[in-house]
């Protein structure tokens, strides 16, 4: 029998309203379609994880990016969706 942990439904919780305050608090589009790109303090901010995290993730093929020259970009769209995605699983993967 599993132990139940009554913080892993408070979690899931928080980990959807974390998102969808860092989802608000970001610009609104201008109308134009320009691609938003930056590098890992760039992603650093989108996502809130460390720099140090960042790295790791990308190193492992975790966070989608692109390597140029021998620097990390990350495009802010494809890291919002990856953040969406991550915490649609969580969800939906409740036990």
């Amino acid at each position: 029998m599993e132990d139940y942990n009554p913080f892993e439904g408070i979690n899931r919780k928080l980990d959807a309203l974390l998102f969808e305050m860092k989802r608000q608090a970001l610009p609104k589009a201008t109308g134009t379609h320009q691609k938003e790109w930056g590098d890992v303090a760039f992603a650093s901010q989108i996502t809130g994880y460390a720099p140090q995290t960042i790295y790791t993730k990308a190193g492992r093929g975790e966070i989608p990016h692109i390597k140029r020259d021998g620097k990390l970009w990350f495009e802010k769209t494809a890291l919002l969706k990856w953040i969406e995605t991550g915490i649609i699983d969580k969800l939906e993967n409740k036990n």
